[in-house]
C-alpha cells in the first residue's frame, strides 16, 4: 500500500526518497484517482535518476492528462536522452496521438526523429499523412531505408492496398513506394536508438548498472509462501 505521508515525499523528499516510493504511486495511481500531473514538478529536478523514473512513471501511469505537457516538453527539452524518454512516455499514453507527433516531422536531431517516426508507426492508419509529408521532404534521405518501409507499412497494418491508393494520389509516395525495399512484417526499431541507450546515458550520468535496473522495478504484493 502508499504510505500515508507519500505526497508529502513527493513534494519535500529527497530524490533518493521520491525514487523510492515512485514503483508504489504508479501502482495504485488508478485506484486511487492520483493524477499524474502531481509527478511533473520532478522533471525540474537535476538527479539523473529521479527525472528517469519519473518519466517512467509517468509512462506507466498512463494518464492522457499529461499529453500536452509532455508535447511542451519536447519543444523545450535540448538533451536527446531527455527527449526520448518523453517519447517513451507517451507511447504508454492512451488515444491517437498522430497529430500531437507530427508537428515534430521536421525536427533537427536525426536520432529524436527517428524515435519519433517509428512511434508514429504505432498510431496506425492516421500517422500515414504525417509519415508521407516527411517522406515527400529531402530529410528522409538521411534515415535509414529500413526504418522507413518498417514505418509506413506498420501503420498501414502492413496493407499493401491501402498504400497503392495512397500512391495513386500522391505522386511523391509513389516513386518511394516503387523503390521501396522488402519489410518482413517483424519490428526492429524503437524509440530509442539501441537497447542499451538510456542506460550509456545514466552510466555517463554516475549511475551504477544495478541502480539504474532497479529503476524500472515494478512493485509487486510479496507472495506468501505457505
Amino acid at each position: 500500500m502508499l504510505p500515508d505521508n507519500w505526497l508529502s515525499i513527493i513534494n519535500n523528499g529527497s530524490d533518493e526518497e521520491i525514487v523510492a516510493v515512485l514503483p508504489l504511486v504508479e501502482r495504485f495511481a488508478s485506484s486511487q484517482g492520483i493524477s499524474a500531473l502531481l509527478l511533473w514538478p520532478l522533471l525540474q529536478r537535476p538527479d539523473f535518476a529521479l527525472r528517469l523514473r519519473t518519466f517512467i512513471a509517468l509512462g506507466r501511469m498512463a494518464d492522457a492528462t499529461v499529453l500536452p505537457h509532455l508535447i511542451k516538453y519536447l519543444r523545450q527539452e535540448q538533451k536527446t536522452h531527455w527527449r526520448l524518454a518523453a517519447l517513451d512516455a507517451l507511447s504508454f499514453l492512451p488515444g491517437d496521438k498522430s497529430a500531437d507527433l507530427g508537428q515534430f516531422i521536421f525536427d533537427e536531431d536525426a536520432l529524436f526523429l527517428c524515435g519519433l517516426i517509428r512511434l508514429l508507426a504505432d498510431q496506425g492508419p492516421k500517422a500515414l499523412p504525417y509519415l508521407l509529408r516527411f517522406l515527400a521532404s529531402d530529410r528522409h534521405n538521411f534515415l535509414q531505408d529500413a526504418l522507413l518501409t518498417e514505418s509506413v507499412f506498420a501503420a498501414a497494418g502492413n496493407d499493401d492496398l491501402m498504400l497503392q491508393a495512397w500512391a495513386e494520389k500522391d505522386d511523391n509516395f509513389a516513386r518511394w513506394y516503387r523503390h521501396r525495399i522488402k519489410w518482413d512484417g517483424k519490428r526492429r526499431y524503437g524509440i530509442y536508438p539501441y537497447a542499451d541507450y538510456m542506460w550509456q546515458q545514466a552510466k555517463q550520468a554516475g549511475l551504477r548498472q544495478k541502480q539504474f535496473k532497479a529503476l524500472y522495478w515494478r512493485h509487486r504484493n510479496k507472495q506468501s509462501k505457505n
